[in-house]
């Protein structure tokens, strides 16, 4: 792997740990969920691009329990044999750090979107692209 593949893994692996927060907070706004179910969903949504291993979301879901943002309620699985599971759930604490996020994600893309567009008229480069696809 050279250097400029190098640094863009990078760069990916630090924007989805910042996303991945925020994804996260939303689902269980959503509904509460137990790891392995979030995990499923992220898989799900991301048409098979983000496959969430145990090792991210079960550190990612401590953590944030242990902030305050989420809690977790011990529960037996209806009709299935195996261990309990956690199921995760908002606090209202966490659902307002999830409202704050996304309005700060939404101003955060916004502005990256302004000046992409006006800089290297990125949002002329997508419309050509979804032109062109429409065409064939």
């Amino acid at each position: 792997m050279d250097e400029l593949e190098r640094k863009l893994q990078s760069w990916i692996r630090e924007m989805n740990r910042g996303l991945l927060e925020l994804v996260v907070l939303a689902l269980l706004k959503i509904k509460s969920m137990h790891g392995a179910q979030i995990s499923k969903k992220m898989y799900a949504l991301s048409d098979g691009k983000i496959e969430l291993k145990p090792g991210t979301i079960y550190p990612l879901l401590k953590r944030l329990e242990e902030d305050g943002w989420i809690k977790s309620q011990t529960c037996q699985p209806q009709g299935e044999r195996g261990p309990e599971r956690h199921v995760y759930f908002l606090t209202s604490s966490g659902d307002k750090l999830f409202q704050e996020m996304l309005v700060h994600f939404t101003e955060s893309i916004s502005n990256l979107l302004s000046f992409m567009d006006e800089e290297f008229g990125l949002l002329k480069r997508l419309q050509l692209m979804m032109k062109e696809l429409n065409e064939n």
